[in-house]
């Protein structure tokens, strides 16, 4: 896999960290989707040059989550890394995940694939069903006032609406659509932040930009 980021891109990432910085310095961040030159990766990255407490990097893949550390540390050696085995496809290891976070928290203070390893169509589960979850888990810290949620949402919402009665489609693999299915994906995550936010979570939901090539 190789991604890119043009430089105007690179650029509004490191403005947004400096502009930011008195809100990343002493905080403990958990970051998702982390693999080598991913949007994940470069945020993680960019923000360690602003002294956060810890960065606590996920990700289904243990090689890319070592990659990733390994860079962050030796640029900046004094963040101190946790990282965490992460499938957002399946929930019972975003419940085991969200419940190690927490456990260490108190110690420091468009796919084909059609279904998830939990029976749920698997977008759905990755983009809104596994964040969700632990977003839920850690709300005993987020109404504290003490953390923010912030979840990389997608304009493809557009794509299409989520049909409460058939979350999963109809799974007889004729008429289901990727890119649909994408959509339906995308909308209910950022409904869910439009309610966190109307109770009172700090809660925030945006679009990543344009990506050149992923292949």
């Amino acid at each position: 896999m190789h991604d890119s980021y043009d430089t105007d891109a690179k650029g509004r990432i490191i403005a947004v960290a400096v502009t930011l910085h008195p809100s990343i310095a002493a905080k403990s961040i958990l970051i998702t989707g982390i693999t080598p030159n991913s949007l994940g990766a470069e945020f993680a990255l960019n923000i360690a040059a602003y002294a956060p407490s810890q960065l606590l990097l996920a990700s289904r893949t243990p090689s890319a989550l070592a990659t990733v550390a390994a860079g962050i540390a030796a640029q900046h050696p004094s963040v101190a890394v946790t990282t965490f085995p992460l499938d957002l496809s399946s929930l019972f290891t975003v419940r085991t995940t969200a419940a190690a976070v927490l456990a260490h928290l108190a110690a420091t203070a468009a796919t084909l694939d059609v279904l998830a390893a939990d029976g749920h169509e698997s977008q759905l589960a990755t983009s809104h069903l596994g964040p969700f979850m632990p977003t839920k888990l850690l709300l005993p810290v987020l109404t504290l006032g003490v953390g923010r949620a912030v979840n990389v949402a997608s304009s493809g919402h557009a794509f299409g609406t989520l049909d409460y009665a058939y979350p999963n489609f109809a799974l007889a693999g004729e008429g289901y659509d990727p890119w649909a299915a994408y959509g339906a994906s995308k909308s209910p995550y950022v409904l869910f932040r439009v309610a966190l936010a109307a109770c009172g979570g700090p809660s925030w939901s945006l679009h990543p930009g344009g990506r050149i090539c992923t292949d």
